[in-house]
């Protein structure tokens, strides 16, 4: 290896979390060619913005936060502030217990900490997806730099699975809920008419119907006394079967996982 990518290289190790490092080093990439200098590039981009809405984040709606992107409000950045330490200037980190792309569970550790008045274990506060850890082991960290980001949701483990097209398909519908639910009722109904035949046809109508049970106790009781109830409007009525749709994908594949034989090209929306 080159010795001045080498030191490039280990002064990113030295500070996962240092931005400049990696802009200068994608520089250095790019005045060669080299086709790394992007993902060098955006790599500090992702830093600098994972930073700028762990900030904003506090001084915001929770509801408009959960409107304009659940991911962002589900993604949580960890820093040496929030922990405690007061009068203390840095803390040491003993132990780093997680890699990215590790699950884990509510009140698993994460890391371990010790300041001058003594030791700090770092844990989730709910199931989670570890995106980032920005430290290692026997580093010491001062005030404001970010230890670990993780997605905090009890969803997280469907999301690491290998992504198939009922998962492309559900991802799909989650990102753009809001979007469908603002279609015409007629246009809605059918087009859910269509995926729910699909559904059936890839899992199989008594898989499809136990886990619509699931979502919707007494199912055809409840579809008859929703029918009948003239105060429900027919956009709220689509409304709400979008929504039993997309929860009864989540449960299916949950319990069923993603079918091996189903040919891949089915998770795009029209």
């Amino acid at each position: 290896m080159n010795p001045d990518e080498a030191a490039f290289l280990n002064a990113i190790r030295t500070n996962p979390a240092d931005e400049t490092a990696r802009l200068v080093y994608a520089d250095w990439l790019a005045e060669r060619d080299d086709p790394r200098a992007d993902f060098a590039r955006l790599s500090a981009e992702f830093l600098r913005c994972v930073r700028g809405l762990a900030a904003l984040r506090q001084t915001l709606e929770p509801d408009w936060l959960a409107d304009l992107d659940p991911l962002f409000n589900r993604l949580v950045v960890r820093t040496v502030t929030e922990l405690g330490t007061a009068g203390a200037e840095y803390v040491i980190v003993d132990e780093v217990l997680v890699e990215p792309g590790a699950t884990v569970a509510a009140g698993q550790p994460l890391l371990l900490l010790s300041t001058n008045p003594g030791a700090i274990e770092l844990v989730a506060e709910r199931p989670s997806l570890v995106t980032g850890v920005f430290v290692r082991r026997h580093q010491a960290v001062r005030l404001h730099h970010p230890l670990i980001a993780y997605l905090m949701d009890a969803d997280a483990l469907a999301r690491r699975a290998p992504p198939g097209p009922m998962r492309a398909h559900l991802h799909a519908l989650e990102s753009r809920r809001r979007t469908l639910r603002r279609k015409p009722a007629d246009l809605l109904e059918a087009t859910l008419d269509r995926y729910q035949t699909a559904l059936c046809m890839i899992f199989g109508e008594g898989a499809v119907r136990a886990a619509r049970g699931d979502v919707l106790p007494a199912d055809d009781e409840a579809d008859d006394e929703f029918d009948d109830d003239e105060d429900v409007s027919p956009e709220a009525r689509a409304r709400a079967n979008l929504d039993t749709y997309i929860a009864t994908v989540r449960v299916l594949l949950a319990r069923h996982g993603q079918p091996a034989w189903f040919a891949p090209g089915a998770g795009e929306l029209p």
